[in-house]
Formats: C-alpha cells, sequence, structure tokens
C-alpha cells in the first residue's frame, strides 16, 4: 500500500516537479514507512517550491517528531503558525510537541529527586553512625582531653 503510493508521488512529480504537495504526501507517506529521513528530505523540497506550504511543514514536524528531534518540531509548527495562525491541526499538534517536552523534563527531574534523595538518605545514614555526633545529639559535651 505505502508503496503503490510513493510510485504514485513520484509519477507525479516527475510529471510536475514543482508539484510541492506530492512532494508533501510522499514525506508523509515516508514516515510512515518509518524513512524519517527520506520524508524530511521531501518535505524541504514541498517547502522549497512553496514557502507557504502548511501540510508540507505539518508533515515536515511528524517526521522530526518521529525522529523525536521535538525542538525542529517546534520550529516547523512555529512556522506554520506564521502562516496560518489560527491552523487548529499545526496549533493542536504543537501542544503535544510541548506537552511531550514537559513531561520528559517532569520525568527527569523526578529522577533527580530519587537520586539525591538516595544521596541524601545515605549522608543521613552516615551522619548518625559518627560517634562525637552522636554524642552532640544526645546532649552530651565532648572533654577536652588534654585539659590540665
Amino acid at each position: 500500500k505505502h508503496q503503490e503510493a510513493d510510485e504514485k508521488y513520484r509519477l507525479a512529480i516527475q510529471c510536475n516537479t514543482q508539484y510541492d504537495q506530492a512532494y508533501s504526501n510522499l514525506g508523509c507517506n515516508l514516515m510512515a514507512q518509518g524513512r524519517c529521513y527520506e520524508g524530511i528530505s521531501a518535505c524541504q523540497k514541498a517547502l522549497q517550491i512553496n514557502p507557504n506550504a502548511i501540510q508540507a511543514y505539518i508533515n515536515l514536524a511528524a517526521n522530526y517528531y518521529q525522529l523525536g528531534l521535538h525542538e525542529k518540531a517546534k520550529e516547523a509548527y512555529l512556522q506554520a503558525l506564521q502562516i496560518e495562525p489560527y491552523n487548529l491541526e499545526v496549533r493542536s499538534n504543537l501542544l503535544l510537541v510541548l506537552n511531550d517536552d514537559l513531561t520528559n523534563s517532569a520525568e527527569y527531574y523526578l529522577q533527580q529527586a530519587i537520586r539525591y534523595g538516595e544521596y541524601a538518605r545515605q549522608q543521613v545514614q552516615a551522619y548518625q553512625k559518627w560517634p562525637v555526633l552522636k554524642s552532640h545529639q544526645q546532649g552530651q559535651v565532648c572533654k577536652d582531653q588534654y585539659s590540665i
């Protein structure tokens, strides 16, 4: 199915090398096959032909997103919003990317807190094992063994 679509898009491009939508659709189809780098190239070609091709920006961003390149995906969606500020598809997809970034950041900080929490627990345990500090904790005063 995808290979047949590839052939049709490539045939359309051969017939008209300035057919930006065919490049954009090819980029989307390549992404569906896991060939995101090729999909990015096809979408970029569509945007060279027509810098206002909203769907090419959407497909470009989707390819970047599939590769985990969230920053590049955000850039593509933001460029699309400059052309069509009220495009709901672009806005909702951008929110998904931003939400994923927030989720990833939250997971990162949670892991950091767990790691530092474990470090803090180990420090408290070491502190509790130290005899001089234990005597201070119990209200005892260390006497200077060298006093006259």
